[in-house]
């Protein structure tokens, strides 16, 4: 190995930047470290309750960087941001699938009876990943239904629209319980 290979990693890249350990670039590696705790706290709320939030920043981080560097992108948190509801949409069909899966195999009988209290975080949990998506934006992160959309690649229309509804159906449950 020679000198140049030593400081850069790959002696075809043309990238002067040094890499890390793992093979990232400093900058993407710097960018990774910016942007992963808010990526964190929406990966909580976008995901299932049975999914790890680091699991689901994790997955985005390495779907994107398989494809483009992070520092490539335009708006880095906000491509990694629509992935994680991506994957979480994903996540919630195919539990949905095998729990209807395993309940056509237990005789209709309720496969997840767990002792659960009434819960607003259980309601919101119901609802689909781009809903909490949006709300967590909106209510969370005081994010402009504008900034809403271009994070999650939807008009700003729809984020407004997903937003409201998301709120009359939380608002509709949780009268339900008090009467």
């Amino acid at each position: 190995m020679n000198e140049a290979t030593d400081r850069r990693g790959d002696p075809f890249n043309n990238n002067s930047s040094s890499t890390n350990s793992d093979g990232i670039d400093r900058s993407t590696d710097e960018l990774i470290r910016r942007i992963y705790p808010s990526l964190r706290r929406f990966a909580a709320i976008a995901g299932s309750w049975s999914s790890e939030p680091d699991d689901l920043v994790q997955e985005a981080l390495l779907r994107t960087l398989r494809s483009r560097r992070l520092v490539d992108l335009e708006f880095p948190e906000a491509y990694v941001r629509r992935a994680i509801v991506n994957i979480a949409s994903n996540e919630r069909r195919s539990d949905i699938r095998q729990d209807r899966r395993l309940q056509r195999v237990s005789g209709g009988a309720s496969v997840n009876a767990e002792d659960t209290y009434p819960s607003d975080l259980a309601d919101l949990y119901d609802l689909p990943a781009q809903s909490r998506a949006v709300l967590y934006l909106a209510e969370v992160e005081n994010a402009s239904h504008a900034e809403i959309a271009a994070m999650l690649g939807i008009t700003e229309a729809h984020s407004r629209t997903v937003a409201s509804r998301a709120r009359q159906v939380l608002r509709a449950r949780t009268e339900g319980e008090t009467s």
